[in-house]
């Protein structure tokens, strides 16, 4: 769930954890303004 928020900056919580490649491949959004999102690893 991601909820809507306006952050100005910060750390990263793990630095060294690098990237993995996703597909988006479903969103549900709510009334309250939550997201619910789904991804796959991109093959």
């Amino acid at each position: 769930m991601v909820n809507p928020v306006i952050l100005g900056g910060g750390l990263r919580l793990f630095a060294d954890a690098g990237t993995v490649p996703l597909d988006l491949i479903r969103v549900r959004p709510f009334e309250s303004g939550n997201v619910l999102l789904y991804y796959r690893p991109t093959p």
